[in-house]
Parts: C-alpha cells; sequence; structure tokens
C-alpha cells in the first residue's frame, strides 16, 4: 500500500501530535514528509523520522495528486534568511569567551544584558571604553578615557551586584 496522498495524524515519541497529507516517503533514509496547511493558501511541510512516530492514524484519502510539484522558492529570499542566520551566528558566537571561566562568561552575560560589551582576550570591554581585567572584579574595572568616573563607577557598581549575585547563587548550590 502506498501510503503517499493519506491524510494523517501521527504522535511523536514526545508527545506531539501532527496531522497533515503524507508527500513522500522514503525507506532508505526511514523519513517521512508531512504536508501541512498554512495561512495564505500556503504550505508547511515537516519532515520525521519513522522511529520517532509512536503512532499512525489514516484520517482520509487525501484530495491531491500523490505527483504534486513542489512550490516555486524565492532564492532570493532564502539567501537573506541564510545571511540573517549566518550573521547571528557569528554575532552570539563573539560573546562566548575563549580561555576565561565560567564565572567570567557569566560576569560578561549579566553586563551584557544592559550595556554594549564584547570580549577582547580575557578582558571585557564595556562601551567601547571601559576594560574588565580578570579576575574581574569592581577594582579591576578600568577607563580607556580619563574623566570617565561616572560611568567607571556604575559599571563597578552593577559588577559588585553581579558577583554578590554569582556568591549568593554558589552558596545556595549543595556540594
Amino acid at each position: 500500500m502506498d501510503i503517499v496522498g493519506l491524510v494523517v495524524q501521527l504522535q511523536t515519541s514526545q508527545g506531539e501530535t501532527v496531522e497533515g497529507e503524507v508527500f513522500s516517503f522514503d525507506p532508505t533514509s526511514n523519513c517521512l514528509v508531512l504536508q501541512e496547511d498554512a495561512a495564505g493558501g500556503k504550505k508547511n511541510f515537516k519532515i520525521l523520522k519513522i522511529n520517532g512516530v509512536k503512532d499512525i492514524k489514516v484520517l482520509s484519502r487525501g484530495t491531491q495528486d500523490a505527483m504534486t510539484t513542489l512550490p516555486s522558492i524565492n532564492m532570493s529570499r532564502v539567501r537573506m534568511r541564510e545571511e540573517a542566520a549566518l550573521q547571528q551566528a557569528v554575532a552570539e558566537s563573539a560573546r562566548i569567551g575563549v580561555g576565561v571561566s565560567s564565572e567570567a562568561q557569566e560576569i560578561f552575560n549579566a553586563l551584557g544584558k544592559t550595556l554594549p560589551v564584547r570580549w577582547i582576550q580575557l578582558q571585557i570591554c564595556v562601551l567601547d571604553v571601559l576594560h574588565i581585567n580578570p579576575p574581574y572584579m569592581p577594582e579591576d574595572v578600568v577607563s580607556v578615557i580619563p574623566g570617565n568616573e561616572v560611568m567607571l563607577n556604575r559599571v563597578r557598581k552593577v559588577l559588585e551586584g553581579e558577583r554578590r549575585r554569582l556568591a549568593k547563587q554558589a552558596q545556595q548550590v549543595p556540594s
């Protein structure tokens, strides 16, 4: 029996229920492609591994010919989405310090929630005018621009608060 074209309801091993028309089935890769109706007359396609499917119910025969052609793809839009995803991945990877402790990374992440920060080797650079040197204590915050006391004191205060939070968190974790 050919399953392509059947409208099915699948129960995945994670408990998710998925419904759609079987667009394709590949016994070699053990993958099933479901076509779902989406808003605006568009279609969504889901690829599922059969070993991740717990239960299949056939709801009806499909209304379309099993040899339906794939919709056209706007390649310039695909390239734009790919470029945006790559830029986001590069930006996210730049936020991960190389050779720094997990504590330093947590401090960086906390400061990064409210201030623009980046890594310069082992230093945390804040607003491109302050550097926090290891071991990342309030007294390790230095300004690269003279007369920047207000910003310097503000970042030191934020760093003190983050260090208190980390210390409190460490006390609560049972060893």
